[in-house]
């Protein structure tokens, strides 16, 4: 490698004509490169330049070696600026991980803003069910709720995943929409059962208006569910009753009208807090590469503070 950067040196000696000019070229002094040179000369056993007071120039030797260098390190130089072009244009393929509703109808839909700005780079998507389904697979980029953050990785806040309290258009048609947490007594309310027998609380906080006491309500209705606790989402699609999910496991349901949000004016949460952040995580590199940098960059520009709620909301209101 010594050698190597020698070669390097005398190659731009003999472009420049000039120490002086090749020295300043390269950040060095004239006596250090000179030396350089003059060593690289003894380790060869050739002259390779002629040296008078005004001018350099190349022996027959010189002129030999810099054949056989110059185009090696060309290709080189070539290599070096299309590395930077390629870096500079991002293009590629980048590996996408999200969990699986936000994905599909928070991600997925902005796919096509993101390929019309990005016309070289590509994506492989992959789909998996949060805690239960998430693969260890090489993914460079991942978008997760309800885990932790990887040490290792760069971890950025999207938006945070409420609970909310839906029912079917069919029950509701049926049986009135509720007003308030109180008119849930009225109401079939499909609930889940834990490991112990106990049934999980639901607790409202107002978010507007003067009262902001909590109200906690524990649903009654002619359905518990077990072990599969996300089935209470397809129970209500059924019209079995209302219920409190994750908007993570009833965005699509939402935004087909299959499942309706009732008492938007509440936070609700049960017994494992509030709401769950959604985040992105990436490689912690500096020299991350542009197609995963522009990917991230883009998602964090559309989806940042974004409600995925609202989102919904908006697609249904267009549609209609």
């Amino acid at each position: 490698m010594q050698d190597l950067r020698h070669l390097w040196y005398f190659v731009q000696v003999a472009r420049a004509g000039s120490l002086t000019a090749a020295a300043a070229n390269l950040s060095l002094s004239a006596a250090a490169l000179s030396k350089n040179i003059a060593g690289l000369e003894r380790r060869m056993g050739v002259r390779l330049f002629v040296r008078t007071s005004r001018s350099l120039q190349l022996t027959s030797e010189g002129r030999a070696v810099l054949d056989k260098l110059g185009s090696t390190f060309e290709t080189i130089e070539e290599t070096y600026r299309t590395a930077g072009q390629v870096s500079r244009e991002p293009a590629g393929v980048v590996r996408l991980s999200t969990v699986t509703g936000y994905g599909k109808h928070c991600v997925l839909p902005l796919l096509p803003k993101f390929f019309e700005r990005y016309p070289r780079v590509d994506v492989v998507m992959s789909f998996h069910d949060g805690r239960r389904g998430l693969t260890r697979q090489a993914f460079d980029v991942r978008i997760n709720w309800g885990e932790p953050r990887e040490r290792d990785k760069v971890a950025l806040t999207l938006c945070r995943m409420p609970l909310i309290v839906v029912a079917s258009p069919g029950y509701l048609a049926q049986r009135g929409t509720p007003r308030s947490p109180e008119d849930l007594r009225e109401h079939d309310c499909i609930n889940v059962t834990m490991a112990n027998g106990s049934r999980v609380q639901w607790t409202f906080t107002p978010t507007n208006g003067t009262r902001r006491d909590p109200i906690t309500v524990t649903p009654a209705g002619r359905l518990l569910v077990m072990d599969e606790l996300d089935a209470v989402a397809d129970a209500a699609e059924a019209g079995l009753g209302l219920t409190v999910s994750s908007a993570e496991n009833v965005l699509g349901a939402l935004r087909e009208g299959r499942l309706i949000r009732v008492l938007e004016d509440y936070v609700v949460s049960g017994e494992h807090g509030l709401q769950t952040e959604v985040i992105v995580q990436y490689a912690r590199r500096k020299l991350l590469p542009a197609r995963v940098r522009v990917l991230v960059d883009f998602l964090v520009q559309e989806l940042k503070g974004r409600d995925p709620l609202e989102v919904v909301s908006r697609t249904m209101g267009t549609r209609r």
